[in-house]
């Protein structure tokens, strides 16, 4: 496990802890967190080009974002947990990133602690309306491969 993570989350994972919300109006359900002793960094894969950024210089290319993360998720009742919430190591944020449709949500200046006293704002990111985070434009933080 890498000493880039912030304690307050490993601290939180270590304790065997979880989020506590009300699962019946997340849009992801249940979730289960990962135990820290399970984190390890992995590569999301996206497209290019995705539905909510517009003049991405890569659009017309074949090729992939690759976004290295942590993902925090074991488990979602509703959805593939890959993404779903995540450390971020390019931008050393919390977010998400939604392999299938290209996004990639951060949110600057979050602590853990304040991400587990107000989950389900940031684990329905993705498909909430206030927009909370901030889209990331991929091409500026995070590797392009071309294909």
């Amino acid at each position: 496990m890498s000493a880039e993570l912030p304690e307050d989350l490993l601290g939180f994972l270590r304790a065997g802890r979880r989020l506590d919300y009300d699962e019946s109006i997340s849009q992801v359900g249940y979730i289960s967190l990962k135990r820290a002793a399970d984190l390890a960094v992995t590569t999301i894969e996206t497209f290019p080009n995705c539905q909510s950024i517009i003049d991405d210089p890569y659009a017309d290319l074949d090729g992939l974002y690759q976004i290295d993360v942590y993902d925090l998720v074991a488990e979602s009742e509703r959805y593939d947990a890959e993404g779903l919430l995540s450390w971020i190591v390019a931008l050393k944020q919390f977010g998400c990133v939604d392999p299938e449709h290209g996004d990639v949500i951060s949110f600057p200046d979050l602590t853990w602690t304040e991400l587990a006293n107000d989950p389900l704002r940031y684990l329905d990111a993705q498909w909430a309306d206030d927009h909370i985070g901030l889209r990331a434009l991929p091409w500026l933080l995070l590797s392009f491969q071309a294909q």
